[in-house]
């Protein structure tokens, strides 16, 4: 099945598409974990005009490397008609940033489609138009805003994903649950051992949740898309700085949040333990607690933050089911908050 999303198309299907389909200029850019995952991916592959296998992981989206990235593309494609020529990114949020970025620049802009191979991909990154490189460290300092013209869930790519994947998604899957607060939301409850399952189901509610949001502030011009950041301040800091799993590090970052929208008295204590069973009794909560943080590291990257404003970082807090507020909070404030939960040392 498939149904338009603005400019994009978002399809549904239970097996590979035929590579034909993606026309005589189509680049597979594709994680080279596939071939040992996904059985019948390596014949798949080779049947694209030109396919790349990269390493995902953010080191693939060093500014440092893309240099090299470009020399090579121009090298299979360079040739072809910009208007014919089609990135197909097959891969989880590295994989899609990076091939997202490349087909943004390259040529002024080639067309680009999206495989998310991961569940965590498949629920947030791959839509919304957003591509982004790490620069010295720290993530998606640079970046363009570019629909991909399709996004396609495969049930045989995310179906490979190994457990650990899936269980990492369900930090995403809370957040944007959390945001919308409908009842596809409120129902959700995520069995140990079926994550991949309690994905599947709800990716057209989860997703539909997200593109509302980013249909009504696209480019990030009014902040109302910054809703979609809950849980990311606190969260990117572990990601970097600890080396956290990115959906491990939402959930944690959503816990802060709620502590903290609980702590300021935004969020009565009633919904505060509503939500809080939610997200750790629903089974969207499962990593264990990371070591604290040094105030010196937590200083440094909320300093990186792209939520920043002259006055301070844009925070998400929550008032409870659908119900969001924002606030510009100094980093002050964040790191005493951060002591306060014994987040810091």
């Amino acid at each position: 099945m498939s149904f338009a999303l603005g400019q994009s198309t978002l399809s549904v299907s239970n097996r590979l598409p035929a590579p034909k389909g993606f026309g005589p200029c189509a680049v597979l850019i594709y994680d080279r974990k596939l071939v040992r995952l996904v059985p019948g991916f390596k014949a798949w592959a080779s049947r694209f005009p030109a396919s790349w296998p990269v390493t995902a992981g953010e080191r693939l989206k060093s500014v440092r490397n893309f240099p090299s990235a470009v020399e090579r593309l121009a090298k299979i494609a360079g040739g072809w008609p910009p208007r014919e020529t089609v990135i197909v990114a097959v891969g989880g949020g590295s994989v899609g940033d990076f091939a997202g970025f490349l087909a943004s620049v390259f040529k002024r802009g080639v067309r680009l489609q999206h495989l998310p191979s991961t569940w965590l991909s498949a629920l947030d990154s791959a839509h919304g138009g957003k591509t982004a490189l790490n620069v010295g460290g720290y993530k998606n300092q640079i970046g363009t805003f570019y629909a991909a013209e399709r996004t396609l869930l495969c049930r045989p790519l995310l179906g490979g994903q190994p457990r650990a994947r899936a269980r990492e998604a369900t930090g995403e899957l809370a957040k944007i649950a959390l945001i919308d607060g409908g009842a596809w939301a409120r129902r959700l409850k995520v069995r140990e051992g079926r994550e991949g399952e309690a994905i599947w189901k709800a990716l057209s509610p989860a997703i539909e949740a997200k593109l509302r949001i980013v249909r009504r502030d696209p480019r990030e011009t009014s902040g109302g898309r910054q809703v979609l950041n809950l849980g990311h301040t606190f969260g990117h800091v572990l990601e970097s700085e600890l080396g956290l799993a990115h959906g491990d590090a939402v959930a944690h970052g959503l816990d802060f949040a709620l502590a903290w929208s609980a702590h300021r008295r935004l969020l009565s204590q009633p919904a505060f333990e509503d939500l809080r069973s939610f997200h750790r009794e629903g089974m969207f909560f499962r990593s264990p607690p990371p070591p604290p943080l040094s105030e010196r590291k937590l200083r440094a990257a909320l300093s990186q933050d792209k939520k920043r404003e002259r006055s301070g970082i844009v925070f998400i807090f929550v008032r409870g089911w659908g119900r969001t507020e924002r606030v510009t909070v100094t980093i002050d404030e964040i790191v005493a908050e951060a002591r306060r939960q014994g987040r810091v040392r």
